[in-house]
């Protein structure tokens, strides 16, 4: 479920100083060709400062401009976790 928002429910703006490693490619959680029309390429994870926990739709440029984000709840953070873990047993 997307926000369409890159607030956080106690204020807090999420900006590109927000955008910390490790970094997710678009298609390892959404099974959608062109998400956001193609723009958004990255993921992330990030924690408001409330304790909060979303992940950030990405579009890379110069720095990484936030598109939207969503919030994460337990299921999603354990399909990411799974995910990474499958990709870094590949490397």
């Amino acid at each position: 479920m997307n926000l369409r928002t890159t607030k956080c429910e106690c204020g807090y703006v999420f900006t590109d100083k927000d955008v910390k490693p490790p970094l997710m490619d678009v298609s390892m959680l959404k099974n959608q060709k062109n998400f956001y029309g193609g723009t958004v390429k990255k993921l992330c994870k990030a924690k408001c400062q409330c304790g909060k926990e979303y992940l950030l739709y990405l579009i890379p440029g110069k720095t990484f401009t936030i598109k939207d984000m969503e919030p994460l709840g337990a299921e999603e953070q354990k399909a990411i976790e799974k995910k990474t873990n499958q990709r870094r047993k590949r490397k």
